[in-house]
């Protein structure tokens, strides 16, 4: 299975952007449950930035965790894992 990470946030509603860098990544992003139209369970080409809203929970799965950015409620949370690697988040509110 994917490498999990868990990370909880203390604001109202959980929002972001994935941004996709370098090489293009399967990436599925369910928000609230419910899978992201057009967004999720396909390959993000290099320079795809997808918008992220949720009022309790994120969960974001990239294929190529290297190439797959988050920015959640403003802070700039960097790669999602190392290149190659399948990872999934899933982001909470506390």
């Amino acid at each position: 299975g994917p490498i999990t990470r868990r990370v909880r946030v203390r604001q109202e509603g959980v929002s972001g952007t994935l941004r996709v860098v370098g090489n293009a990544s399967y990436v599925e992003v369910d928000q609230d449950g419910a899978p992201k139209r057009g967004a999720s369970g396909v390959i993000a080409r290099a320079g795809t930035t997808i918008r992220l809203a949720a009022d309790q929970e994120l969960r974001v799965l990239a294929g190529s965790a290297g190439a797959v950015r988050l920015t959640i409620n403003g802070l700039e949370l960097g790669a999602m894992g190392d290149p190659g690697d399948v990872v999934e988040w899933t982001i909470t509110r506390r």
